[in-house]
């Protein structure tokens, strides 16, 4: 028998595609929400129909197995007490503990370093970024405490809420090559957590290309398209998965006001490409803890919705550049 909020899960970057880097729990845990990890196999079915006097099939094939893993995650920085270094010295050193999914999601990692030593205000900036190869990938392994089941050549998918008065969650999607699930003892030692504790999204900032009203609720979907690449020279048929396109979008719910005040009508109407950004707190206490989000909203729907007798808009928009070429449609930041 396994109890469905036991197990634990650790991933790692790959140094060479599907092969595995053996993450570990003393160093590669991620504590994905209890109740949010999915496992799922899949395969095409190859079925037989020999001409048999009957109507009936007889055994065939399950062919090309792969995975698809998904979790959710608080999203947080890495401080620990405001001395040791963290994300804020902005040094790869200091990584964030979900830096192997964000680059397997195609997102590059850029540091700014600290002006002085101690000073706090480095950071990183994650950005979209395209590959000719496979890019980054991950190894994930997944104790359901009975088992321990393996993920290899992982490439990501990711998409992130933002709402007041809760954490800032990150939903992720893991498509990988099959490992045969053991029978396993199920670790209880040696285990090592991250003690960060994410910030709550309350006292933080919006900005928008004007005065933004308030709002309840904000998404963004990475959409990345994620694709199997089969070849009958590997074992199982598939020789990994690579990540093929992005239709970014996201939605937020405006409260209503004057077209003078937020003309989100006359935006959409034209197409116009909006800032938009959400910040956490700032403020002593915190550095290494903060995280900003930017996209280029397009708008491409609004609709008014009732939210606690309220009137707000449920504003759907596509995540887009400012020009061709430039990566400019999102960054992560953490600092």
């Amino acid at each position: 028998m396994e109890i469905t909020e036991i197990g634990l899960l650790a991933i790692k970057a790959e140094s060479a595609y599907g092969t595995d880097p053996t993450p570990a729990v003393g160093a590669n845990l991620i504590p994905a929400a209890r109740d949010s990890i999915t496992y799922e196999v899949a395969s095409t079915a190859v079925k037989r129909k020999a001409l048999d006097g009957t109507m009936g099939m007889q055994p065939g094939f399950n062919a090309l197995p792969n995975v698809t893993l998904k979790f959710r995650y608080e999203l947080r920085g890495n401080r620990t007490d405001g001395v040791v270094a963290d994300i804020s010295a902005g040094a790869s050193a200091q990584k964030v503990e979900i830096d192997p999914i964000l680059q397997a999601a195609n997102l590059d990692p850029t540091y700014t370093a600290e002006t002085t030593v101690g000073g706090r205000n480095g950071y990183v900036i994650y950005k979209p970024k395209s590959y000719t190869t496979e890019g980054p990938s991950v190894t994930a392994y997944w104790w359901s405490a009975l088992k321990l089941h393996k993920l290899f050549g992982g490439k990501v998918d990711l998409s992130m809420t933002w709402e007041a008065g809760q954490m800032v969650l990150m939903d992720v999607t893991i498509r990988g090559k099959y490992g045969v699930p053991v029978d396993t003892t199920f670790p209880t030692s040696g285990l090592s957590f991250l003690a960060t504790k994410p910030q709550m999204f309350e006292g933080g900032a919006v900005g928008l290309d004007v005065t933004a009203p308030p709002f309840r609720r904000a998404q963004f979907d990475l959409a990345n398209q994620i694709a199997m690449r089969a070849n009958p020279v590997d074992s199982t048929g598939v020789a990994g998965f690579i990540i093929t396109g992005r239709d970014s979008k996201g939605s937020v719910n405006f409260e209503s006001v004057t077209e003078a005040a937020h003309p989100i009508f006359a935006d959409w109407l034209v197409s116009k490409r909006k800032p938009f950004g959400v910040t956490m707190p700032s403020g002593s206490g915190v550095s290494g803890n903060r995280l900003d989000l930017q996209v280029g909203a397009e708008l491409k729907s609004i609709n008014y919705q009732n939210q606690d007798g309220q009137r707000v808009h449920d504003a759907q928009f596509d995540i887009v550049q400012t020009a061709f070429g430039d990566n400019t449609d999102l960054a992560l930041k953490f600092y």
